[in-house]
């Protein structure tokens, strides 16, 4: 048993000293032709790329905001340009409106002698009767005075009655439509007649007649012939 087990030991030891074997080398595939070529290629672009002079830059993108900012501000410039045109041009109408203002207010003014003026007035318990009319009058244009009645404490203008003026010889450089006026118009307690005239020529005229008129209470009514009159001013 024990030599058994030596000689088995002494082959051990025998077939390790021995020279290992030799690997059969494996028959290696040669690389193909394709391989090669692309590595050539991919080679010969990254040796391009790297001489190359670097190709020139395109021309920058314009920012879309920045050109909106360029185009508003331009907007913004010409609407500042146009309303200073507008307001010059505004400017000179108001200018030569408020220079012309002064002279228009002057010559608008009323003077003194075209206040109103009323011939002497006529008063009882009952009524009141003058004559009206305008400070001046123009030669040879058609005009009117007015007379004029109020009634006075419970008296009324009596609806019924027919008043009118009439009138006196026409003085020199006046003519009349109508010698007898009956245009009466009667408002509350006042009635008046407009009494047409025509002046020839200038100067002071003086315009008169009798006013028949009446007015009533409840109780009676008063019936009154009483003569008016009134200087005015042509010119």
């Amino acid at each position: 048993m024990r030599r058994t087990v030596l000689a088995v030991y002494a082959a051990l030891l025998l077939g390790g000293c021995g020279d290992p074997p030799t690997p059969t080398p494996s028959a290696d595939k040669p690389p193909a032709s394709g391989a090669v070529a692309s590595a050539s290629a991919t080679a010969a672009i990254a040796s391009a790329t790297a001489t190359a002079p670097p190709a020139p830059s395109e021309a920058p993108t314009a920012d879309p905001v920045e050109s909106a900012t360029a185009e508003a501000s331009a907007s913004a410039s010409a609407s500042a340009s146009a309303s200073t045109k507008v307001g010059a041009t505004s400017a000179s109408p108001a200018t030569s409106v408020a220079s012309a203002a002064p002279t228009a207010s002057a010559s608008a003014a009323p003077t003194a002698s075209a206040a109103p003026v009323t011939g002497e007035e006529k008063k009882a318990a009952a009524y009141s009767a003058f004559m009206s009319g305008a400070g001046s009058y123009k030669a040879g244009q058609p005009n009117a005075v007015t007379a004029v009645v109020k009634a006075l404490g419970e008296f009324k203008v009596n609806q019924e009655y027919p008043f009118k003026f009439t009138l006196n010889a026409a003085p020199a450089g006046v003519s009349y439509p109508e010698t007898t006026v009956r245009n009466v118009a009667r408002a509350g307690k006042t009635a008046t007649i407009s009494i047409p005239f025509t002046p020839s020529s200038a100067g002071s005229v003086t315009i008169s007649g009798t006013c028949s008129l009446s007015v009533c209470t409840e109780a009676k009514c008063l019936v009154e012939k009483v003569p008016l009159s009134i200087t005015v001013k042509v010119e």
